[in-house]
């Protein structure tokens, strides 16, 4: 859900939501855990789970849920239950639970990831030991934060948590204070102790808790040097992929937001004074896209000295060719030098400028996830990558 954060927070303002979100999968299914469909007091649909396959029935769960949660209807059975597994046309299957979203701890961290912040939600469910009856309406589905909304209220009734795994609200973020990926969990149950020194058990009470988190990091930064036309299409583009975006331009009439609309922030300066001071890391893109045979060798070389994860320059091999070298006298090292993506893009024929700043993209993504660009017709194996 933290992916799709802009887009929850206002209609999270006019009631609670209602999710299906992905616990695991089985099989070729690709939807990773944590991937989620809303519904939205006033009916609006965000998000998806698997392409079409399962989003009619998950639908259905939550509008009968909502319908509850107005007084339209009586609340679903909890013989029911808040998760069940969906048989895909892909000899896959994929387990979904339906919840409900809401209160002040959820709003914060989906504030902080809409602003492009770290931020964590876990979801409760109840253990299997438990009475089943008995803890889906009071623990299963609720929200604990793990960031920003820590401190404020969340959805999980204190009693109930103590009942079920004996412990506290405290020891969850504990628990998960650490942990960066999404995924479906199982936290021990913290011992306590006993009479004679050995861990408490209790009837009822799980040895785990089973918690689905949902995180997400700041978002990286890319970098575009160049505020032309392919530098907007690709600034565009790359928002769309989670990025925060700045494009440098040293030309007065260049840089000017109005032309990137997209970007966090448009700089008016020389890009390799710029990215020396940049606080780049190994998930930061640089794209030199301004097409500068004095200027763009610097930028190059402040990019690989400031540490970005990828580095990419425009231009024909011949102009790479002269990039390289230029950088030699620069003192970049050899393999530094050849970290650098040149021409950069994917070949996909591209001849018009969102042609080219999808393959300069499709490079990035490539990078960023191990892939080959290779047709997919062409490889073995599973198609998603887990």
């Amino acid at each position: 859900m933290l992916e799709v954060a802009g887009r929850l927070l206002p209609l999270l303002a006019q009631g609670p939501l209602v999710l299906a979100t992905v616990l695991r999968t089985e099989g070729t299914s690709w939807p990773p855990p944590a991937t989620s469909l809303a519904l939205s007091a006033g009916g609006e649909v965000v998000g998806g789970l698997s392409a079409g396959c399962v989003e009619s029935a998950a639908l259905e769960r939550c509008e009968q849920v909502l319908r509850a949660l107005t007084g339209a209807a009586p609340a679903p059975p909890v013989a029911a239950g808040g998760r069940a597994w969906h048989p895909l046309g892909c000899d896959a299957a994929v387990e979904v639970l339906v919840h409900v979203v809401d209160g002040a701890a959820a709003r914060a961290e989906l504030a902080a990831a809409a602003a492009g912040r770290r931020a964590g939600l876990a979801v409760l469910l109840a253990p299997e030991a438990a009475s089943p009856g008995a803890l889906v309406p009071t623990l299963a589905g609720g929200l604990v934060a793990t960031g920003e909304g820590a401190a404020a209220a969340g959805q999980v009734e204190p009693g109930a948590l103590r009942s079920a795994w004996g412990a506290d609200l405290a020891d969850v973020r504990d628990h998960l204070g650490g942990r960066t990926a999404p995924g479906l969990l199982d936290l021990p149950r913290p011992a306590a102790a006993g009479a004679q020194g050995e861990p408490e058990t209790r009837s009822g009470v799980g040895a785990s808790l089973p918690v689905l988190l949902d995180t997400c990091d700041a978002a990286p930064l890319f970098v575009v040097v160049g505020a032309g036309d392919l530098g907007a299409a690709v600034a565009a583009g790359a928002v769309g992929l989670g990025y925060r975006v700045v494009v440098l331009d040293h030309r007065a009439r260049f840089a000017v937001g109005a032309r990137v609309p997209a970007a966090s922030d448009v700089v008016l300066a020389l890009a390799h004074e710029w990215l020396a001071r940049a606080p780049l890391d190994e998930r930061s893109v640089v794209c030199v896209l301004s097409h500068d045979d004095d200027l763009d060798p610097l930028a190059v070389a402040a990019a690989l000295r400031g540490g970005a994860g990828v580095v990419g320059a425009l231009g024909s091999r011949a102009t790479h060719a002269r990039r390289l070298e230029r950088l030699a006298v620069l003192g970049v090292p050899a393999e530094d030098a050849a970290r650098v993506r040149g021409p950069v893009g994917l070949d996909l024929g591209a001849r018009t400028t969102a042609e080219q700043a999808l393959a300069v993209l499709a490079e990035v993504v490539a990078a960023r996830r191990g892939g080959d660009g290779r047709p997919l017709r062409d490889g073995r194996g599973a198609v998603h990558r887990r």
